[in-house]
């Protein structure tokens, strides 16, 4: 699926003609919600990963360790800081993360 996604993204980028760099960046923003939410999937029985994701959740929810919600955006991790103080990062998808002390 991720070699799909990259594949439609990158085809979207090379036939569009974009006005400014912010267009590109609304684009790419974009592209992640339009394809889990709106483009259906033949590996997924011709749905959208969304709907086949709530599917499981329903079915199978012990495969799930927490309710998840904004499958389209960027992961935000929060730390506390020595001082007690919370940061909260995001990370590109795909991103491995190894959580320590600040």
């Amino acid at each position: 699926m991720v070699e799909r996604f990259n594949g439609r993204i990158s085809e979207v980028v090379q036939q569009t003609r974009f006005a400014s760099a912010e267009k590109i960046r609304q684009t790419l923003e974009n592209h992640p919600k339009l394809y889990n939410h709106h483009i259906p999937q033949k590996a997924l029985g011709h749905t959208t990963p969304i709907s086949a994701l709530k599917h499981w959740y329903k079915i199978k929810p012990e495969l799930f360790t927490k309710r998840v919600y904004e499958h389209s955006k960027l992961d935000k991790h929060s730390v506390q800081s020595r001082h007690n103080r919370f940061v909260v990062f995001q990370l590109p998808r795909n991103t491995l993360c190894i959580h320590g002390h600040i």
